[in-house]
């Protein structure tokens, strides 16, 4: 408010936090983002939700041990007032007492006399700006400068879209990096048509399909890799996919961005595509002159045809949904090297899998 700073501004500027302040703001957004969404998160998640915010004055330890101070049970890494770190003797499997027993301090900080987070005195988003899906299922039509977008809210209703314009640009979900391609090569003169998948409904239902999950195309890549760890029954192939996603952009990349553009674009340095490719899920794709379907092992997917494209994905096609067994058999393994430490874009991309009955190895 105008008359005191919110506990997140209050715990950086008291932790000596802030020196230009030039970051300042990106890791308030970041950190207020998270406690909306989760008032007790732990110091792993608010490291998580912290990456890709870049502090070149800190060394970023005052800013962890201010923003750590509001994870659970006591608060984060405090250092326990006397250069111990109560997190991680219990994180070695010491007793949970020393973490409970030692005060929520730092050097000459207190952070258990600030104000705590409430999630109740925070603000609501006015709910007359939400948009009601229920009483809008017509396509929706954008017109810019330089693109014509149109949003269909059913998948019956898709390929009658495709069908009815005079040309179609790009099929997109979210379109995020398209978005971020074309702003990068403006062309004034272009007006590009494109055609997005991302509110229709039917393309967010995830289903168990003869032991198989079916992730929609429709999901971002963070419920892509959310659907694998609650539904696939092997624990080291999802601590395996866990890991190579572990280093994939930030919090609010996984959060946007949709997997099927990624696995469309065929990129080499692509996460999903080396993924996908080493594990050889199945990819169902829908046609939208024909009405038909098909489906493809990725290795087919990434195919080369004849006209020398990236993928066997046609004009008049979509990507529908992700195969991905329940109970899958092989041994995994995976690694990612980035230009720097941490979430960042790959250098490296590395993804195995070895079958122990066939013996076959890819």
């Amino acid at each position: 408010s105008q008359k005191r700073l919110h506990p997140i501004q209050e715990r950086l500027a008291s932790g000596n936090a802030t020196q230009c302040g030039f970051c300042s703001p990106g890791f308030v957004m970041a950190a207020y983002a998270l406690l909306r969404n989760n008032p007790s998160p732990s110091a792993d998640e608010i490291r998580s939700a912290l990456v890709g915010n870049l502090c070149r004055c800190t060394g970023y330890r005052p800013i962890l041990e201010a923003l750590e101070s509001f994870a659970k049970p006591s608060g984060g890494c405090c250092m326990g007032g006397g250069g111990v770190c109560p997190c991680k003797q219990v994180q070695n499997g010491d007793s949970e007492e020393v973490e409970k027993s030692l005060p929520l301090s730092c050097g000459l900080v207190n952070y258990e006399e600030m104000k705590k987070f409430d999630e109740s005195a925070e603000i609501i988003f006015p709910p007359a700006l939400i948009m009601r899906n229920e009483e809008e299922r017509a396509t929706l039509h954008l017109t810019g400068k330089r693109i014509n977008l149109y949003c269909p809210t059913l998948l019956d209703d898709l390929p009658d879209t495709f069908k009815s314009l005079l040309r179609v640009d790009k099929i997109v979900s979210t379109g995020i990096m398209t978005r971020l391609i074309h702003s990068m090569n403006p062309s004034p003169a272009a007006n590009s048509t494109w055609l997005s998948t991302q509110r229709i409904e039917e393309l967010r239902q995830v289903e168990i399909v003869e032991r198989e999950i079916s992730i929609p195309s429709g999901l971002t890549i963070r419920e892509m890799v959310d659907t694998v760890r609650a539904r696939c029954e092997n624990a080291q192939y999802v601590q395996a996919v866990d890991a190579l996603y572990s280093k994939y952009s930030s919090d609010q990349v996984k959060n946007t961005v949709g997997w099927s553009g990624a696995l469309a674009s065929a990129a080499v340095s692509s996460d999903l595509c080396t993924l996908s490719l080493a594990l050889n899920w199945r990819v169902r794709l829908m046609n939208f002159s024909t009405s038909g379907y098909r489906e493809l092992k990725v290795e087919q997917f990434f195919a080369d045809s004849a006209a020398g494209k990236k993928t066997t994905l046609a004009d008049d096609e979509i990507i529908l949904s992700l195969l991905v067994p329940v109970a899958p058999t092989d041994r995994i393994a995976t690694f990612k090297h980035g230009k720097r430490f941490g979430a960042d874009d790959a250098v490296l991309n590395a993804a195995a899998s070895w079958n122990e009955a066939s013996g076959q190895c890819r």
